[in-house]
């Protein structure tokens, strides 16, 4: 009966690799035709949806960029020969890691990623030092007491570096004059390197608006958690919904999304609206806030309503400005009148495309002015500058127009 059953084991792991192996082959089959029929963008490990919320160990980043591949890599050769890469330390003091700079076993990182040449393959086991092609050791990893104890004439040797000097410096596992006359190679972010890697590249990039415009079905959405503001926003949207649909979500609307910010809630309901109203609680100088630049980076366009002139961060044809339409009534008509006209909307959508909006290292900004500040300046009317001299505004319903606002 033991032997039935050893015997039963082993066929069954025969067929589970012989499965295994066909599978792989019809991956990288089908990963070829796909390669042949379009350009293909891989993308990194997706993040399982329990670690939303969750603090992940260093090393364990989920890339939220694609995999490119630069002109020059696009019509790389294809080689019949596999060649073997005998990973030799650890990676930052890690034998396994999903990390996108470390390599995974066997043919797995040139093939995942779609690699022009998949031809490689990774091993991590010492015993296959004589059959390797390269030998591949982390720079801050490697002690030169555990190097091989000699290189075979056919096999290269890769230093691996991603990290500035500084951080070199502090974390090597060796003096690295002791490394010296013993690589071939190196391979890092730095251009001069035998072998580039680098942490990103851009490229140009074409984008069609014309499907993106056939999924949107509602005209205005608007995100709003304060329902009564000194700019006096949420009465010129009631005028507003007189003539246009406006969809409000937030405690002044009756719809919800949580997290309220998140990128969840903007990529679920953005795709529906074709415009966005980016109206601060505020009209003052100078006062623009998430409410613009949170939206900016998805295929919407803005409505803003703010004291700034918004031309110095965007296009002028890439937003409509609803402090030019004192009347709800015309502001409406006019996102009728673009909504109607696929043509104009697409115009907008690519003039905006041409920027991205980002968070403000303003923090930075603190140190160094820290660091700089060599004279002295005091403050000496508060109420001016806070209030005086921000020359706030306000839509006053009756007079259908901007005014200046009470707490001026």
């Amino acid at each position: 009966m033991f032997l039935f059953l050893l015997l039963l084991g082993v066929l069954y792991n025969l067929y589970i690799a012989s499965s295994n192996r066909w599978t792989s082959i019809e991956i990288q089959k089908n990963k070829n035709r796909e390669r042949n029929a379009k350009v293909i963008y891989p993308s990194h490990y997706s993040m399982p949806s329990f670690y939303k919320g969750k603090q992940l160990p260093f090393h364990q980043v989920y890339e939220p960029r694609e995999v490119g591949f630069p002109a020059d890599m696009q019509t790389t050769k294809v080689y019949n020969k596999t060649k073997l890469i005998l990973v030799w330390t650890s990676w930052n003091s890690l034998r396994k890691t999903i990390n996108y700079y470390f390599l995974q076993g066997g043919s797995r990182s040139f093939v995942e990623y779609n690699c022009p040449n998949p031809n490689c393959r990774v091993t991590f086991k010492r015993k296959n030092l004589r059959k390797a092609d390269a030998i591949l050791f982390h720079l801050i990893d490697t002690k030169a007491e555990d190097l091989p104890p000699t290189r075979h004439p056919r096999q290269v040797w890769i230093l691996y570096n991603m990290e500035p000097p500084w951080l070199v410096k502090k974390q090597a596992g060796t003096q690295l004059h002791l490394l010296n006359n013993r690589f071939n190679w190196t391979m890092s972010y730095r251009n001069k390197s035998d072998v580039v890697a680098r942490y990103g590249f851009t490229m140009s990039s074409t984008k069609s608006f014309n499907r993106i415009v056939g999924e949107k079905s509602r005209n205005v959405v608007w995100f709003a958690s304060d329902c009564l503001t000194d700019s006096k926003r949420e009465d010129y949207v009631k005028e507003m919904q007189k003539y246009i649909d406006v969809d409000v979500y937030g405690s002044c609307g009756n719809h919800r999304c949580y997290p309220s910010q998140s990128f969840t809630c903007y990529s679920e309901i953005l795709k529906n609206y074709r415009f966005y109203l980016s109206f601060e609680n505020a009209i003052c100088t100078d006062y623009v806030t998430e409410k613009f630049f949170n939206a900016f980076n998805f295929d919407i366009v803005p409505v803003v309503m703010g004291a700034l002139d918004y031309s110095l961060l965007i296009p002028k044809n890439s937003f409509i400005n609803a402090v030019h339409y004192p009347e709800p009534k015309t502001l409406a008509e006019t996102l009728l009148k673009i909504a109607s006209n696929s043509s104009e909307y697409i115009e907008f959508l690519k003039n905006k495309a041409l920027f991205k909006a980002f968070l403000d290292p303003w923090m930075c900004r603190l140190c160094d002015r820290l660091h700089s500040y060599t004279g002295e300046s005091i403050l000496k009317d508060v109420e001016k500058w806070f209030f005086g001299d921000a020359h706030c505004k306000e839509w006053n319903n009756t007079l259908r127009t901007y005014v200046d606002s009470d707490q001026a």
